[in-house]
């Protein structure tokens, strides 16, 4: 048995995802090992694992700072000290990785930068104040969704495929990640409330987004054979795509009221079960 206070400090942890650096590596590999046939790791690895540890310790300090967490004052102090701890570990680990990369690599990252930045920070000036793009509301999952699928499919492909196939995997890669962030807005209901933030899980009510997220999973599926047509060696991909789908669709049902936040780490899950089947099945 883990000791208790090993257990609480893994939890904490979870909580303020440091596991997210992670699955954006996965995502990254799941690309790479799918069109690019090899599993390397890179600098590249060390800049995705370092900004986003960066960019969600950052965010958690944020979201502490403006009391969007119902914490009591133990929590908040350890989650602030392990936010930190990211910030200042993955500032390091990216900025190792920068002399490494192909000034290229680096221009094309600038996008997803500013879009981080602009989500997280607020900067933008309007007539209520300073404001960030996370406070758009029923736009906050597409800017995670977006960013996402730049840094860990557009950017490591864009010299090996042609525009049609690059454009297609990179919207059938948006489409899971936005099919999977959606419903996070159901878990941060009233959090969001709270703090005047109005998202589809207001708007359009808890169906609506369950409805919407299964239409995502199944356009994304069904793009998928596109896919598979053009490549005929990854057809394997197909697969993959089916069986992560179809346990991302099982969880989503169980999300559709609200229940245990176990839900939601599982479907944060098939981000790595994706991965998972393809490294199986590839190898």
């Amino acid at each position: 048995m883990l000791p208790d206070k090993l257990v609480k400090l893994l939890l904490r942890l979870l909580w303020s995802n440091a596991h997210v650096p992670f699955l954006i590596l996965a995502l990254y590999h799941t690309t790479q090992v799918l069109f690019l046939d090899e599993l390397k790791f890179s600098f590249y690895d060390l800049l995705l694992f370092g900004a986003s540890m960066a960019v969600y310790g950052g965010h958690r300090i944020l979201q502490i700072r403006l009391g969007w967490r119902e914490m009591d004052k133990s929590d908040i102090d350890a989650i602030k000290k392990i936010s930190l701890s990211e910030i200042y570990l993955g500032a390091f680990i990216g900025l190792w990785a920068l002399p490494y990369l192909e000034r290229t690599i680096l221009l094309m990252q600038i996008p997803a930068a500013l879009v981080t930045l602009l989500y997280i920070f607020p900067v933008l000036k309007t007539s209520q104040g300073s404001l960030s793009l996370r406070n758009s509301g029923l736009f906050k999952p597409l800017f995670v969704a977006v960013t996402a699928t730049w840094v860990t499919a557009t950017v490591p492909l864009i010299h090996s495929f042609s525009e049609l196939e690059l454009a297609s995997y990179s919207f059938s890669h948006f489409l899971f990640l936005m099919a999977i962030t959606l419903p996070f807005d159901l878990r941060d209901l009233e959090v969001d409330r709270r703090n005047g933030l109005r998202t589809m899980a207001h708007s359009a009510g808890r169906g609506s987004v369950v409805n919407l997220s299964l239409m995502l999973l199944g356009t994304e599926f069904l793009l998928s054979l596109f896919l598979v047509s053009g490549l005929a060696e990854i057809s394997l991909y197909w697969l993959a795509v089916a069986i992560t789908n179809a346990f991302a669709v099982f969880v989503i049902l169980q999300i559709r009221r609200p229940g245990s936040p176990l839900w939601f780490w599982m479907l944060e899950a098939s981000i790595a079960l994706r991965f998972a089947l393809v490294l199986v099945l590839a190898m």
